[in-house]
């Protein structure tokens, strides 16, 4: 059985996606711009870290937004995908 999210944490989950998407979409974050750190927007919110990466894993499995491994997140080009590196 899978676990079972609150309706609060659901709340404060969609609260952190819509942000940061509608901030994609208005252009206000511009492409490969850096993001907020997790730490930053946990604490602007007043949430958990753990709420606002799911919202972020979310954004990036929709192609909004990208990782840099131990850089940060970033707004995805509209237009193309940054490249996977699946081989050293």
């Amino acid at each position: 059985m899978m676990g079972k999210i609150t309706k609060g944490e659901d709340f404060l989950f969609n609260q952190v996606y819509e942000y940061v998407l509608n901030r994609i979409e208005c252009k206000e974050w511009k492409q490969h711009e850096k993001l907020p750190s997790i730490r930053q927007l946990a604490l602007e919110f007043k949430i958990h870290r753990l709420t606002v990466l799911k919202a972020y894993k979310l954004l990036k499995s929709q192609n909004k937004i990208y990782v840099k491994d131990k850089v940060g997140y970033f707004v995805q080009s509209m237009d193309t995908r940054p490249e996977e590196s699946g081989d050293p």
